[in-house]
């Protein structure tokens, strides 16, 4: 009885790892880069020939001259002939149509930043967005989301960099004002979604929610790399 009550004393000093939803994350963007670029990408398209490989017999135009018999013209003719048909066989066989391909172009966004760890835990990953900014007030695009696989000590600054596709407004209001087109996107333009720590302790931002995450599966993450979500 007396262990039992001892546990319970001890359980509600020492409390449980647990997600934290306070305000602020201890992750800072201190410095924020960012480059527009245009990217080409080539994807060849499926298409199957419907072209018969073109064969050109040679069978009786005559390969006899003077000194030949006629059974000896014969034959001449109709080794010519199953060479060429060989030939063109052989040709048809390694001939490899190249598909067309098919060009796209896209603009996406190159973010270089710095991150700095001002709580005193190792942080080893953490989510991070880019929130495009609407001036209605309501949000009409979707966050553009990072996962870091980034180990980053007390006190600690490191850069990082990712590549990620420009978001696409959805219309929602024809009428409502609508982002400036050309914005630049600026750190105040970016959230802190999560933080993982090596003791395995969370913090979350209140209301985001980790469902996304689960889009990750079994890709691999290189130490010290971020991923577009």
């Amino acid at each position: 009885m007396k262990s039992l009550f001892l546990f319970i004393i001890v359980s509600s000093i020492i409390p449980l790892a647990q997600t934290s939803s306070q305000k602020e994350s201890g992750l800072e963007m201190v410095s924020l880069q960012t480059k527009n670029e245009t990217r080409k990408t080539e994807d060849r398209l499926n298409v199957v020939s419907q072209k018969p490989p073109v064969i050109k017999p040679t069978l009786g135009r005559g390969t006899a001259d003077a000194t030949d018999s006629r059974n000896v013209a014969q034959l001449k003719d109709k080794w010519e002939d199953q060479g060429a048909r060989s030939q063109g066989l052989n040709a048809a066989a390694n001939q490899r149509e190249v598909p067309p391909r098919r060009t796209s172009v896209h603009t996406v966004y190159v973010f270089r930043a710095e991150m700095k760890n001002t709580t005193a835990k190792t942080i080893t990953r953490f989510v991070w967005a880019y929130h495009l900014p609407d001036p209605s007030g309501i949000s009409t695009a979707q966050d553009n989301q990072y996962l870091c696989n980034l180990t980053l000590a007390p006190g600690k600054v490191k850069s990082l960099k990712v590549v990620s596709r420009v978001p696409r407004e959805m219309v929602v209001n024809a009428s409502a004002p609508s982002t400036p087109s050309g914005h630049v996107p600026t750190i105040n333009d970016m959230l802190i979604n999560q933080i993982v720590f090596a003791d395995n302790d969370k913090w979350q931002r209140s209301g985001w929610n980790s469902v996304i995450l689960t889009q990750v599966g079994a890709r691999k993450i290189g130490k010290g790399k971020c991923i577009e979500l």
